[in-house]
């Protein structure tokens, strides 16, 4: 501030003042919630019957019923790890909203290619949620299993700590691979698109698509590491998201040449992967995960 004018100064104090009073306000209503929310919930309760009616009514499979269970039965005897990942409505949900979401932009760069090839934008916006979804997804992977006691089931099993890590990846990679499938292949076409009509966002095109591939395959092991190292989910997801991808985008940043830089993160990604994959094999081995609070 030694170089601000007076006024300057003046604007500056003001907007500290009202971003500490403003945090101050949301510190004490989160306090506020958080008490509240105690007092009303302080001992367990079951489901509500207005929950179990909505779970009922919407998140039960009504068509085809017969192919779903064969469906479910055929996942869980090939992959009976990435079965638990997948067996709940949720986390269908994500592979078929993934997919909706997918087929919409494939309508919108089929129908107005230039909506999307402009600069990059809507390739970055959706490489960054297939990312932050990819980190939730696997932050959260084994916390289920840790807390219920599952884990330690599975680790006296016959499968081995190898065949549980990479059941579980194979799981986590098969609920996104619709939809970054079809993604991928939507901003190889935008990518096409620039590259015939708008030579200057090729480039940054191209080298989101490679990262966004590189960050499938990496981000759900790093993930996973997360979920056995840290007690808490949040946590968990913090650490995936700050170090599988704000770090690499980090690097990719202080690169002028778009190439470059996606060739930096994607080697940040795949170091910290490999890193992770030996550390995870090594947590259950040796029984070191966290336990439930």
């Amino acid at each position: 501030t030694a170089r601000l004018s007076p006024a300057q100064r003046l604007h500056w104090l003001q907007g500290a003042a009202l971003t500490t009073v403003g945090s101050a306000i949301l510190f004490w209503l989160a306090v506020w919630f958080a008490a509240w929310r105690v007092r009303r919930v302080w001992r367990e309760e079951g489901v509500s019957k207005r929950v179990r009616w909505l779970i009922r009514t919407f998140c039960r499979p009504v068509f085809f019923r017969t192919i779903f269970r064969r469906w479910m039965r055929r996942k869980l005897q090939r992959n009976p790890i990435g079965w638990l990942e997948q067996r709940s409505w949720s986390g269908r949900l994500v592979t078929w909203s993934w997919m909706g979401l997918a087929m919409f932009f494939s309508c919108l760069a089929l129908l107005v290619p230039e909506t999307l090839g402009d600069s990059g934008q809507a390739t970055h916006v959706l490489a960054s949620a297939m990312g932050v979804s990819l980190a939730l997804g696997a932050a959260g992977s084994f916390r289920r299993e840790r807390e219920t006691g599952v884990l330690e089931l599975l680790l006296v099993s016959p499968l081995g700590e190898r065949r549980i890590v990479s059941g579980r990846l194979r799981g986590l990679w098969t609920q996104f691979l619709p939809g970054a499938a079809l993604l991928i292949a939507i901003w190889l076409y935008v990518y096409a698109w620039a590259k015939a009509y708008d030579s200057g966002s090729e480039l940054a095109a191209a080298g989101v698509i490679f990262l966004s591939a590189c960050s499938f395959v990496t981000v759900p092991v790093i993930g996973l590491y997360f979920s056995l190292r840290c007690r808490s989910f949040p946590a968990a997801f913090m650490g995936t998201l700050l170090t599988a991808l704000v770090a690499p985008v980090t690097i990719a940043s202080l690169a002028a040449d778009p190439w470059l830089a996606a060739i930096a993160a994607a080697f940040w990604q795949w170091l910290l992967a490999y890193l992770a994959w030996h550390q995870l094999c090594r947590l259950l081995k040796k029984r070191a995960f966290a336990l439930r609070q």
